[in-house]
C-alpha cells in the first residue's frame, strides 16, 4: 500500500569469463572480466492491486546516497547524468585466497578439503576500463570457531579502497548488504546488516567492515524446560561499518532461533555518528 522499493534496479546486458584454479595446497586463484552494457530504468506504471493503491506514487527507481546526493529533487537531473546515465564497462577482478594449513584427503574422485583451524585470507583486485576508470582493493578475513557445549562464533572482516575512481557510475560503487525489511538474515557466516540502509552509504572512498555472530546452541537455553523441549538457542551478533561520509556504524542484537522449530526473532540495535539509534525486530527462518 505504501508503494516502498526498497531494491533499485538497473539494466544489465554482460558477457563474463571465469577461471578459478588452486595452484598449491591453500593457495587459491581467480580470474574475472566482464563487459557489460547498463542503462538506467524508470518506473513505468502506477497500477497496484491494494485498494486506493493509485493514489499513491511508487519511489523512483533512484538510490539514495551521501555521495551522489541521490534522492535530493534539486541534485536529481545532474547526479542522474553523472551516475546513471547510459555506459559499457569492462571489469576485471584478480581474487587470491589464502587458506593456511589447510587439511585434505585423497579419495578415489579426487582432493577432498577437511578445513583448516587458521583463517581464511583473500584479497582481490578490481580494475574499470572502458567508460569507467577506477582501481579498487579489498582485503578479507573470515573464521569460525567451536566452543564445543558453549556453543559457536564466526567473524569477517573486510577493508577496502578505491586506488582511482578517475570515472565510475554508482553501479561501481563499494556497495553493503544492508536491511530495510523484517526479514532476518540468518547466513552465520555472511556479511549482512541487519538495520543498515541499502544504497545511503555506498561508497567510491574507503571502508572497513565487522561482522560477529556467537550461536549459543543449548548451553543457556537448555534450562529453561519449554525452550530445551523445542531445542531452542540463543545468538548474539554485532556489525560495525566506517566510510569517509558515514563515519562509525555499529549494530548490535540477540534473537532466539527454533522457536517453534522453525522460526529466529532477533532485537537489533544501530548507532551511527551522525544519525544517532535506531532499533527494530527481524524474523526469519531458523538455520
Amino acid at each position: 500500500m505504501s508503494k516502498q522499493n526498497f531494491l533499485k534496479i538497473y539494466q544489465k546486458s554482460f558477457l563474463r569469463i571465469q577461471y578459478e584454479r588452486e595452484i598449491a595446497n591453500g593457495f587459491y586463484v581467480g580470474l574475472r572480466g566482464e563487459y557489460a552494457r547498463r542503462t538506467a530504468l524508470e518506473n513505468n506504471t502506477n497500477y497496484s492491486w491494494a485498494r486506493g493503491g493509485d493514489t499513491l506514487l511508487y519511489e523512483r527507481n533512484v538510490p539514495q546516497n551521501l555521495i551522489t546526493g541521490f534522492g535530493e529533487a534539486h541534485e536529481l537531473s545532474r547526479n542522474l547524468n553523472q551516475f546513471f546515465q547510459a555506459n559499457n564497462a569492462l571489469r576485471l577482478d584478480l581474487q587470491l585466497i589464502f587458506v593456511p594449513a589447510q587439511t585434505y584427503a585423497l579419495t578415489p574422485t579426487g582432493k577432498q578439503v577437511t578445513g583448516s583451524r587458521y583463517p581464511t585470507f583473500t584479497a582481490i583486485y578490481s580494475k574499470g576500463f572502458v567508460d569507467t576508470d577506477f582501481d579498487l582493493l579489498r582485503f578479507r578475513m573470515n573464521d569460525t570457531w567451536n566452543f564445543g557445549r558453549f556453543g559457536s562464533s564466526s567473524l569477517t572482516v573486510e577493508s577496502g579502497i578505491f586506488l582511482n575512481n578517475n570515472q565510475l557510475f554508482f553501479a561501481d560503487f563499494q556497495h553493503f548488504a544492508g536491511n530495510q525489511t523484517t526479514v532476518l538474515q540468518t547466513v552465520l557466516t555472511s556479511r549482512n546488516f541487519q538495520l543498515l540502509n541499502y544504497y545511503t552509504y555506498s561508497t567510491n572512498d574507503r571502508y572497513l567492515q565487522a561482522h560477529w555472530q556467537h550461536r549459543f546452541g543449548g548451553w543457556l537455553t537448555d534450562y529453561i524446560p519449554l525452550f530445551k523441549q523445542f531445542q531452542t538457542e540463543l545468538f548474539l551478533g554485532a556489525n560495525y561499518l566506517y566510510t569517509p561520509n558515514l563515519g562509525n556504524y555499529v549494530e548490535v542484537g540477540v534473537g532466539l532461533g527454533r522457536l517453534l522449530r522453525v522460526l529466529r526473532v532477533d532485537w537489533w540495535n544501530g548507532f551511527s555518528t551522525p544519525h544517532g539509534y535506531q532499533s527494530g525486530f527481524r524474523i526469519g527462518a531458523s538455520l
